[in-house]
């Protein structure tokens, strides 16, 4: 249950330690604890850094809509659409990246080395996609963040629903 929305559009690390740092403020006046247990985030790095700065002990989990976003996204930009709408053996190796956001933590290291192992061989473009996730979703973005498990809310999405609502009131 959303508790509150902040609107913001300093999307910087201070900014975001200051929101959470007001929030725990507003809440000791009245004699309450605000902690969080679990955060679902967009990947925003400054976000994820304020919230382990300000709430060590929650557990943060990252949106799939937008992870599965992301992921489309580049598959368009390295020019593997026309692959993924026509090649089986090419969408269903692409789409497990998608999904493999859905298993169990225990086994995501082994389920990254068997998506390496089987590349698929059309005209280099799967490699291409191979880095950009591992730089991206292995170095940059530790799937701790990104691997979701049996946890069954994936998105944070309602909240980015009310937030284009409130962008049409401007």
């Amino acid at each position: 249950l959303p508790l509150v929305w902040v609107l913001t559009s300093a999307r910087y690390e201070l900014v975001y330690n200051e929101i959470f740092s007001t929030l725990k403020s507003k809440a000791e006046k009245y004699r309450e604890t605000f902690a969080l247990e679990f955060v679902y985030l967009d990947f925003e790095q400054a976000c994820i850094n304020a919230v382990e700065s300000e709430f060590p002990a929650a557990t943060i989990r990252g949106c799939w809509f937008h992870y599965t976003q992301c992921l489309y996204r580049k598959i368009q930009k390295l020019g593997l659409s026309t692959l993924y709408e026509e090649n089986d053996s090419v969408c269903q190796w692409l789409r497990s990246f998608m999904d493999i956001t859905l298993i169990d933590g225990d086994v995501i290291t082994g389920a990254i080395t068997l998506l390496r192992e089987n590349l698929p061989s059309d005209n280099g473009l799967p490699a291409k996609f191979l880095k950009y996730f591992d730089k991206q979703w292995v170095q940059k973005v530790s799937p701790k963040y990104w691997n979701l498990g049996p946890h069954h809310l994936r998105t944070n999405n309602l909240v980015e629903g009310n937030s284009e609502n409130i962008q049409h009131w401007k």
